[in-house]
């Protein structure tokens, strides 16, 4: 995709604020590939939608910041990531698992929720 932006790779580590070494190790699949963002639709159109806005606009490195975090909270509150945390937690069962829903939930919680997450985890 950065081909088609027309940026390159230190260009595209200027603005992610990392080396482009880790630049090329993300685009070459060898660092952040234990999860395949592509299983998840929404995920990975917010992403483009990111990418694109990287390579076009002049996004200042806190306002991308912002943008991966809303993006991870997002995939997070979906458990798309729950395969992955029961690799590095083997006690975490992620057909159970109540964590990422409660704590990164899109939705403001009703009052019962806020009780229940009290109860459960106080």
């Amino acid at each position: 995709m950065y081909r088609e932006l027309k940026i390159n790779e230190v260009e595209i580590a200027k603005k992610l604020k990392i080396t482009p070494s880790a630049v090329s190790r993300y685009l070459k699949r060898e660092r952040g590939v234990a999860i395949e963002i592509t299983n998840f639709k929404d995920i990975d159109k917010e992403l483009t939608i990111l990418a694109k806005d990287i390579a076009t606009q002049n996004l200042d490195f806190l306002t991308i910041e912002i943008r991966l975090l809303k993006i991870s909270i997002l995939a997070m509150s979906k458990k798309y990531l729950c395969e992955f945390h029961h690799k590095i937690h083997p006690s975490i069962n992620p057909t159970k698992c109540k964590i990422c829903p409660e704590v990164f939930s899109t939705t403001k919680p009703t009052p019962k929720q806020k009780s229940q997450f009290r109860n459960n985890y106080t």
